[in-house]
């Protein structure tokens, strides 16, 4: 290194002027002689190993003020040198160069491969059997896998930075194929007429012990939901007579639940008499919440 370079050279300069000018007998031509004792060149106590290997002792040397000069500023130089690799390499164990000496955070690299999903997409085709807004689900998708190669960058230990190095498909996904009903819906039927619908509603209630009182409320009520129409409402929410909600739930009563108006005031009158006891029950329950 610089620093040892500038060593030896002083040593050597040293060693230099022990041969041309003896102790005992200085140079007539020398000015002035000084001994090495004032200059304090890496150790004053001990002396110093010339490139040749002789070791010399500071206390038996007389030197010329012109030579006194050149190792003076050798040593300002090595003082210089010193102060400069203490202020820009701070000490750090466990490195033995100062050139090599950290001057920002420590940069590792990792990597590490992992396995990701690809999802699949859905494929649509119509199906003129199928009611318009109905969807089925003919071939079940199926997901791609893809390996994927990471490089993480740490500063400090900490991650900084996250890139992909490389990808490989594993696996291509498979679409899922999903049919569209197409197929206009039939005609509603006729409506049984509100008429028609309370005789019959009146004569399976005779059955059930309920009187005129009970019919004038079952009347008020079925009119507030339904207008005692068979189709009202929607079938997939509430429906028919006695707005079942969903539609389906008559089927308990009869397969033709969507128009009969026999099937819909059956299951309707069961429903009531499980939940309120009579149809001024579910009246009285309907005014105080707006459903029954």
């Amino acid at each position: 290194m610089k620093l040892m370079s500038t060593v030896a050279a002083g040593a050597l300069l040293v060693a230099l002027a022990v041969a041309a000018v003896p102790p005992t007998l200085p140079d007539p031509a020398t000015e002035v002689t000084q001994s090495i004792n004032e200059v304090s060149l890496v150790d004053q106590q001990h002396g110093a190993t010339t490139a040749a290997g002789v070791r010399v002792s500071w206390a038996s040397i007389s030197l010329s003020s012109e030579m006194l000069a050149i190792l003076q500023g050798l040593q300002a130089q090595h003082a210089v040198e010193q102060l400069a690799l203490q202020t820009g390499h701070p000490s750090t164990p466990g490195l033995e160069d100062a050139d090599v000496l950290s001057r920002g955070p420590r940069i590792t690299y990792k990597q590490f491969t992992e396995v990701v999903e690809i999802p699949f997409g859905t494929t649509e085709k119509d199906d003129p059997e199928a009611l318009v807004g109905t969807r089925t689900v003919v071939v079940s998708g199926v997901a791609g896998a893809k390996s994927v190669t990471w490089t993480l960058t740490y500063a400090d230990g900490e991650e900084s930075e996250r890139v992909v190095a490389g990808e490989q498909i594993l696996r291509d996904p498979s679409n899922e194929v999903v049919a569209i009903g197409t197929k206009a819906p039939p005609p509603p039927p006729p409506a049984v007429p509100a008429g028609e619908a309370q005789e019959i509603a009146k004569s399976m209630m005779a059955g059930r012990g309920w009187g005129d009182d009970q019919f004038s409320c079952l009347v008020i009520l079925w009119n507030r939901e339904s207008g005692w129409r068979t189709t009202a409402g929607r079938i997939d929410g509430p429906y028919g007579i006695p707005q079942s909600n969903p539609g389906s739930k008559m089927a308990s009563a009869g397969a033709d639940w969507e128009t009969s108006a026999t099937t819909q005031i059956t299951w309707g009158l069961g429903y009531i008499a499980g939940r309120y006891g009579t149809p001024c029950g579910a009246w009285e329950h309907f005014q105080t919440v707006g459903w029954y």
